[in-house]
């Protein structure tokens, strides 16, 4: 009774860790939205993405890049990264940052693995970083 106890508390901490990692709160920033918009399409050009869409009312940005895998020995070949944006007025001069990053690999067997939403809170802090940093 012990065992089925504590291996039950185990998965509900694994669940609800993944279940936090993947709602990444809006990021306020002390800009007005065009202002914060325009420096999202900087910061993705800049960056190689491909812009799929862009609905400046709604505050909306999809885009994707490819990355391949250079390594020879590797059964992956390259990594798909798709980024949902959407920013939306908070006040006068305050916007809110909204990033969803979801990430697929392709491998030898020319399947896709769909890999899910990034969990990995580093990689929307630097995302973050680099729209901010853009001039």
């Amino acid at each position: 009774m012990k065992s089925l106890f504590f291996i039950s508390i185990i998965l509900l901490n694994l669940y609800v860790g993944n279940v936090d990692a993947q709602t990444l709160e809006p990021y306020t920033v002390d800009q007005n939205k065009d202002s914060l918009f325009h420096k999202t399409i900087g910061y993705l050009h800049k960056n190689q993405y491909f812009i799929d869409f862009v609905d400046t009312t709604s505050g909306f940005i999809k885009a994707k890049k490819y990355v391949k895998n250079e390594n020879l020995l590797s059964v992956i070949l390259g990594r798909r990264t798709e980024l949902s944006i959407i920013i939306r007025p908070v006040r006068e001069d305050e916007s809110s940052l909204s990033i969803r990053i979801y990430q697929t690999t392709l491998e030898k067997n020319l399947y896709y693995h769909e890999e899910g939403i990034c969990e990995d809170n580093s990689l929307y802090q630097a995302i973050i970083r680099g729209i901010l940093d853009t001039e």
